[in-house]
């Protein structure tokens, strides 16, 4: 290792062993820089610059794409913390529900359609709140559960009686027998 002291930096190191602890905090494997300064790394252009040589991890300013880059098996720029996007898609998914209707992708500006399939179709046609049954596919039925004092009514949409008719006391009786 060169020290300049005219300038204040090391003008050629090879290698730095950070396999032996250092005394201080007996730690391998790893290389502190501390100060409130900066790091300066080797910096050139993009072709004639570069290590004839290189090998995984080797990191670099190039001076003609003005940024770092790194070598990982060829030389990659290091983002700088900002993208553009340029197409935004999405597909359809059975799954879902969904399927895409047209705008897929966008590559400029502009809006997505998509559509719901029969199932969410026929739940979204439903103009009602409370209980819905569904009994047959794609088909959906609002039902209602009534109480009095006295009993339990299950009905259809239309208020016809559809399931049962009990009085509390029977109800009692069914759920004592299903306990046993």
């Amino acid at each position: 290792m060169n020290f300049d002291h005219d300038i204040g930096s090391i003008t050629s190191l090879l290698v730095i062993d950070t396999t032996v602890a250092s005394p201080l905090t007996a730690t391998t494997g790893i290389l502190s820089i501390t100060g409130a300064g900066a790091l300066k790394l080797p910096s050139g252009n993009n072709t004639t610059d570069r290590p004839g040589t290189p090998v995984n991890g080797m990191l670099r300013y190039n001076s003609t794409a003005s940024g770092l880059e790194f070598y990982n098996g060829t030389w990659t720029a290091l983002a700088a913390g900002s993208a553009t996007v340029t197409s935004v898609a999405i597909t359809s998914d059975t799954t879902t529900g969904l399927t895409v209707v047209s705008g897929s992708p966008i590559t400029t500006a502009g809006n997505i359609h998509l559509a719901l399939n029969t199932e969410l179709n026929a739940l979204a046609a439903l103009a009602t709140t409370g209980l819905v049954a569904r009994t047959n596919t794609a088909t959906y039925i609002p039902r209602t559960i009534a109480g009095t004092a006295s009993n339990i009514a299950v009905t259809d949409g239309d208020g016809v009686l559809v399931l049962l008719l009990l009085t509390w006391q029977e109800l009692l009786k069914v759920q004592q027998v299903l306990r046993l």
